[in-house]
């Protein structure tokens, strides 16, 4: 039995999107963002991954950071690019204990890490990727070193240090509503914690806003598609929390450009 980190993500609205495939096209564009997204040449440590259809568990070989950090990266990516081609995610990753056999005919995945990224995947009511309480658990100073507000952007000190966590805060942020299935009509459905961000793996500040940018634009055309209001919700409760996040590196990039060229008039 290992312990390690697990992602368990799921194509919203997979049967439609393969329904509306006569060609193959689209499930070819899902391969290709996933592998893209998910290849062993990504950096940092190794994460393996196996799709079933609708379905991809990536699990890490043990729970250091720089193995969280590796799958906080690939589900950015995986979330970015998906929207970019239309294909919506939801998903959730968990810490904890799992068994994982790959044989020369399948690969077998099972544990309790398994059930708990599945629980926290199934609750949600967006699209986005969570972190489940046991992942948050293991870097209990998370919020510190994803934090993009640290005082007054036009300083050098505040900008070096927001630039050193770049390699948390880039993929992942704090989400203080993130939306669950209500199961009646006034219980609270907001979820106070961490979400993914949806990237194209850069962690440059304008290439982060730019890549922001891009998802927010997916969103509100996927949302446009969306049959019902129910479903336009889930794209909605996204933007909402991306617009700020966008905000952010909007002003991280621009006080980073005029940072520069103060340098070179100096």
């Amino acid at each position: 039995m290992s312990r390690g980190f697990v992602a368990l993500l799921d194509v919203l609205g997979f049967s439609s999107l393969v329904a509306s495939d006569g060609e193959g096209k689209h499930l070819e564009r899902y391969l290709i963002c996933l592998q893209q997204a998910l290849d062993e040449e990504a950096v940092g440590p190794k994460v393996d991954y196996v799709v079933f259809s609708d379905s991809i568990v990536l699990t890490t070989q043990d729970d250091s950071e720089p193995a969280l950090q590796a799958v906080l990266l690939r589900c950015s990516r995986a979330l970015g690019l998906m929207l970019r081609n239309e294909i919506a995610l939801r998903g959730a990753i968990a810490c904890g204990s799992f068994f994982r056999s790959a044989g020369t005919s399948g690969v077998f995945v099972a544990g309790r890490a398994i059930l708990d990224a599945y629980h926290f995947e199934t609750v949600q009511d967006w699209v986005g990727i969570m972190l489940a309480p046991s992942t948050i658990k293991r870097v209990p100073d998370l919020a510190k070193r994803c934090a993009l507000s640290k005082g007054n952007l036009d300083s050098e000190e505040t900008h070096r240090a927001i630039l050193e966590q770049i390699p948390w805060a880039a993929f992942v942020q704090p989400c203080q509503s993130i939306p669950f299935h209500a199961s009646h009509p006034f219980e609270s459905n907001n979820y106070s914690g961490f979400a993914i961000v949806p990237t194209d793996g850069v962690t440059k500040p304008a290439a982060l806003r730019d890549s922001i940018d891009e998802s927010l634009q997916a969103l509100a055309w996927l949302q446009s598609l969306a049959p019902n209001p129910s479903a336009q919700a889930k794209y909605m409760h996204s933007q909402s929390w991306l617009v700020e996040i966008k905000r952010k590196w909007q002003d991280i990039a621009y006080w980073e450009e005029r940072l520069k060229t103060e340098r070179k008039g100096a």
